[in-house]
């Protein structure tokens, strides 16, 4: 009698945790399929804001490369002052904390400031460090303000791929089609850049008219300056290249401005592959400084750039 108890007990044993591992099968698969409806509904949320975003971001840069190469077999267009080692650059990509510079030039020696911009996207897409940007398109025409927010804001939600959960998409996806006021893409703009641990925001001011231009500035320099007064853990640098005679009245106030005068093309350097020294160095230096953790993870946030750029 007791034997067949016994046998009867450890039945009973065995069909309950054939049920729990039923129950953990059961969850793992529909774990799965909602992290593939997640990637589905990501990637088709994203397909839906780059086709209200008439900024093509990377056609642009390939152009600005194309040309940039071009200036490197020309003399009197491939040297210019050492402009990357001044100590406002320095400071502003060093600091601790959000910060916006303007690089200004005259209409003359606009090719080395935007030779420069080009470089320093490439050595930050490299470095798996986050950058957004904002160039002269290859046509006359200019964007908007709206254009602008758009992009930037396009292509935060591109590299931010680890935010994709069903929730956030859906409130995400529901308040960019609410936005209407150019405010309101710079709120989400800004809601968007707090995944991040540091991430790099450069528009040239040619890619806009000049009202356009001082509004936008405007906006990318208040989403800095908000992100460093509450002492946010994250820390965006913004580059505003200015070179039109329209934008010389953009506002430097709380931001860096670094001017490029008249110089000797004889005395002249070429511009490094790598402008900014310290930025592949500085990132995980400033991570550390983040003491409850970023939403999204250096390395994974290395591993997003590089898909991004693809």
């Amino acid at each position: 009698m007791h034997h067949e108890l016994q046998t009867l007990t450890n039945s009973i044993k065995q069909l309950r945790e054939d049920m729990l591992l039923d129950q953990s099968v059961k969850a793992s698969a529909l774990l799965e399929c909602r992290h593939a409806l997640s990637d589905i509904q990501a990637t088709h949320v994203l397909t839906l804001i780059s086709s209200q975003c008439t900024v093509d971001h990377k056609s642009d840069l390939q152009a600005s490369l194309l040309i940039r190469n071009k200036h490197r077999f020309v003399s009197h267009r491939s040297r210019c002052p050492p402009f990357w080692t001044s100590s406002e650059l320095h400071e502003w990509n060093v600091g601790q904390r959000s910060s916006s510079i303007i690089i200004r030039a005259n209409y003359r020696n606009r090719f080395y400031i935007r030779d420069f911009c080009s470089n320093i996207i490439q050595q930050l897409r490299s470095a798996g460090i986050a950058i957004l940007w904002v160039l002269k398109p290859k046509e006359q025409a200019c964007y908007s303000v709206v254009e602008v927010l758009k992009s930037l804001l396009y292509q935060a939600l591109a590299l931010d791929y680890i935010s994709h959960t069903d929730s956030k998409l859906s409130f995400q996806m529901r308040q960019f089609l609410d936005a209407q006021l150019d405010q309101d893409y710079a709120n989400l703009l800004g809601s968007s850049l707090e995944r991040f641990r540091l991430v790099y925001i450069t528009v040239e001011a040619g890619a806009t008219d000049a009202g356009s231009a001082s509004q936008c500035w405007d906006y990318l320099r208040e989403i800095s300056r908000r992100l460093s007064e509450r002492s946010s853990a994250t820390i965006v640098k913004v580059m505003f290249l200015s070179y039109s005679p329209g934008t010389r009245y953009l506002q430097k106030q709380d931001s860096i401005l670094l001017k490029i005068g008249r110089f000797s093309h004889r005395k002249g350097k070429r511009i490094p592959s790598d402008p900014l020294q310290s930025a592949a160095s500085n990132e995980p230096q400033q991570a550390r400084r983040n003491p409850r953790g970023p939403t999204m993870p250096y390395r994974a946030q290395r591993r997003a750039v590089r898909a991004f750029g693809d």
